[in-house]
């Protein structure tokens, strides 16, 4: 057994009664009478903590109940304010009890006092879980410090209102009109400052001194009902089990929350396949709940209240009072604040607020509608979307009827509709749709088929009805060869299914169609699908090179072997040089999509390398002379603008560090282009030269010393290409890198001893 306990009020006035109603139940939930109840109320008086902080229990009444078949009323007189906790056991025949608590607040009452200036909090009570639009919202504030100064923030996306608050007694009573606009919450935040007792630093209270600066702060969130904002949507389908491609309707209602039917409100409405929606995430989300969403106050608070320094009593004179009382109300911080000039004067806070969030959606299209389907049904349109209707308005009753067509699948369709009126009304309606017949066949295709492949292709008879069925089972194919039988009869039984399997073989590439058709009595039905047919064929290329002075070359060729005779041929090019077979790589370049810093200088390297050679010969797919000028000019304007202030680049980006690698890589583009004739930014190849130059300034911690060595080598090879050869340089990175014997490859470019003015050993 257990006890339920529900209050009539959270909190109440000093001197008011605080009223409960509890019942006896059993695990089923059911009133248990007869049995003994031990009430106790107990206060919590803060003031009496013990040493591991725990509140100590006073008690205030204690008395023995008897349970009933209904709720047990009970009154219980308060003087002190504070916080009460009631308590009421139960006990069985077997001497087993249960308890259950209820915390409950009286206005009035004292908490211990901090012991430093940070913020201390606010305890704040509302007197309802939940609130509907128009209601008063009564808010108990108790502060850990008497006679305080309170400024209470309504806040939702922003500031709402301001207002102050007194405090008597330590608590005050907040009252906050919940107007429909604040739906569905809103935001209270209370900030207070007054004084407290000085205590030293044992916490202790000094008698004789001033009092010490305090403050406090609180924050609650009053949700408010926005159920009035929300349509009822009805949804119905003139035909929840119809025939696939049968015609069918949809019966829309809208209603207000009160029922009452709502003209001219806009209605957006799907019918879709539910497995298709499965894939999707399952469903779409009604829109009352998006535009009614918990709003969050977007409020944020600077204050300078916690860099007060407190003076230690000591330092303080004698109160002139000299009894030590504390009661002023007009609290002025005094005591001088950490890091700030001028007067201190209870600190300042300043609210700001920010953006709000916002939502988006998407749609989905009207499928077009497919060709009236033969005397004999074959199914072939299997669409998951059945209907869409983007916008609809109901009548003056609220209603609106929408025909349409299902489509050939044999599923359930989900129906959804959604709808607004006016401004601030939304709502969702749901209901399904079964396409089912009594004799349906549903074939399984492959995905593809190879030429030449062959397989079977299984088909599922379903028997919808509740006899036994002798089912024929027929099938033909375009493109696709049947291999054994094209006919079947098979028994299905009653509300059960059969499978048929055909053989089939792919002999010529293109599309694959199927057909499938099913007949027992009067039930028949067929449907159509179709695949692709794949070529697997590959190209083989071969080159061969030769001199020819004069007359003619016979050049023989052999066909493959094992080939598709149906496919395939032999194309064969001639060039005078074996450059024209760059064509492709340079085109590649030339088109490539992804444009980073540096693989827009490998194009300009190959356009500077190869232009002239492959205009000359005229190669095929060679952009004209002009297009590919054009295109180096906006390559040269594009690195131009991604270069950093160190004259280094990134790979995508401008103010990200340089990357040594792209940097040395786009110096070398620019000046090819510049050997080339073109023109180069001047300041541009200035500011790269001088990174390349002091290069080791730029390299990474991470880079290993194989690294630097080559990526060293890469930039005195720039150097002597810039026409600035650095002797010095090339060889202190030629021995860094093991000497000519050990260099590799990639850093002979630039160190190396075929220079006619280096005079290196010769062990090369």
């Amino acid at each position: 057994m257990y006890v339920g306990i529900k209050p009539e009020s959270t909190f109440v006035e000093a001197g008011q009664p605080l009223k409960y109603r509890f019942i006896v139940a059993d695990l089923d939930g059911n009133a248990v009478a007869g049995k003994p109840l031990s009430v106790k109320m107990e206060r919590l008086d803060t003031e009496g903590s013990s040493d591991d902080g725990q509140p100590e229990r006073k008690l205030v009444s204690e008395q023995k109940l008897t349970s009933a078949a209904g709720p047990i009323e009970l009154a219980v007189p308060t003087q002190e304010g504070g916080t009460y906790q009631l308590t009421v056991t139960v006990q069985d025949e077997a001497n087993r009890s249960n308890s259950s608590e209820m915390t409950s607040w009286v206005a009035g009452g004292k908490i211990p006092p901090s012991r430093d200036v940070s913020a201390q909090a606010l305890t704040l009570i509302p007197d309802k879980q939940n609130y509907q639009p128009g209601d008063v919202a009564s808010i108990l504030v108790q502060c850990p410090f008497n006679d305080a100064r309170g400024l209470v923030t309504l806040e939702r996306h922003g500031i709402v209102e301001r207002q102050a608050l007194d405090f008597k007694n330590g608590s005050a009573t907040l009252k906050v009109p919940l107007d429909e606009a604040y739906m569905p919450n809103l935001h209270v935040t209370v900030e207070a400052v007054g004084s407290q007792p000085r205590v030293n630093g044992r916490g202790e209270v000094v008698t004789g001194r001033p009092p010490q600066p305090a403050q406090a702060d609180g924050k609650l969130d009053l949700p408010i009902s926005s159920e009035s904002r929300k349509l009822k949507v009805s949804v119905q389908p003139d035909h929840a089990h119809a025939e696939p491609g049968r015609a069918n309707g949809l019966q829309v209602k809208v209603a207000n929350a009160a029922g009452q039917p709502l003209p001219n409100s806009e209605v957006a409405l799907f019918v879709v396949d539910e497995s298709l929606l499965a894939l999707a995430g399952g469903d779409y989300q009604d829109p009352w709940s998006l535009f009614y969403r918990m709003r969050p106050a977007r409020v944020s608070y600077d204050g300078s209240r916690q860099y007060v320094e407190l003076a230690l009593p000591d330092e303080l004179k004698q109160d002139e009072v000299g009894n030590g009382a504390v009661g002023t109300t007009n609290v002025t911080f005094s005591e001088g604040y950490r890091g700030f000039t001028g007067p201190g004067g209870g600190g300042r806070a300043w609210a700001r607020p920010l953006s709000p969030d916002f939502d988006d959606g998407s749609r989905m299209d009207r499928r077009p509608a497919k060709p009236a389907p033969p005397t004999i049904k074959v199914r072939s349109n299997f669409s998951a979307l059945a209907f869409y209707v983007l916008s609809a308005r109901t009548d003056a009753e609220g209603r609106v009827h929408l025909p349409f067509k299902l489509p050939d699948n044999l599923t359930r369709y989900r129906v959804v509709a959604l709808g607004v009126s006016g401004d601030t009304l939304f709502g969702k309606g749901e209901s399904s749709v079964t396409a089912q017949q009594a004799l349906m066949v549903r074939p399984s295709p492959p995905r593809f088929l190879n030429f030449g492949d062959r397989c079977e292709l299984p088909v599922s008879v379903q028997n919808g009805t509740d006899k036994p069925l002798s089912v024929e089972v027929a099938a033909r194919g375009t493109n696709l060869k049947l291999v054994d039988s094209s006919g079947v009869t098979v028994q299905v039984p009653a509300n059960d299914r059969g499978e048929v399997r055909f053989s089939v073989s792919a002999d010529a590439a293109g599309r694959a169609r199927f057909q499938v058709g099913a007949a027992a009595g009067s039930h028949a039905d067929a449907a159509e699908i179709d695949f692709p047919v794949w070529t697997p064929a590959t190209t083989e290329a071969a080159a061969t090179s030769g001199v020819l002075d004069k007359g003619a070359a016979v050049q023989p060729v052999a066909a493959p072997p094992k080939v598709f005779k149906q496919f395939g041929g032999l194309d064969i090019s001639t060039s005078s040089t074996a450059l024209a077979e760059l064509t492709d790589a340079f085109i590649y370049l030339q088109s490539y999509p992804y444009e980073c810093a540096e693989q827009t200088s490998s194009r300009l390297l190959s356009t500077t390398a190869l232009l002239p050679v492959l205009s000359a010969f005229e190669a095929p797919g060679l952009p004209k002379e002009a297009e590919l000028k054009a295109k180096l000019a906006a390559d040269l304007k594009r690195l131009q603008g991604l270069q950093n202030q160190d004259g280094g680049w990134d790979w995508w980006v401008r103010e990200r560090a340089s990357v040594p690698y792209v940097s040395l890589h786009t110096t070398h583009a620019l000046l090819r282009v510049k050997k080339s004739g073109h023109a180069v930014p001047e300041q541009t190849l200035k500011s790269a030269l001088a990174y390349v130059t002091h290069l080791d300034q730029h390299f990474p911690a991470d880079y290993t010393p194989e690294t630097r060595h080559c990526l060293r080598a890469y930039a005195v090879y720039l150097q002597r290409l810039a026409g600035k050869p650095n002797l010095a340089q090339a060889r202190t990175t030629l021995a860094g890198l093991g000497g000519s014997q050990k260099a590799p490859r990639s850093a002979w470019g630039g160190c190396s001893t075929r220079w006619p003015t280096i005079q290196l050993p010769k062990t090369r």
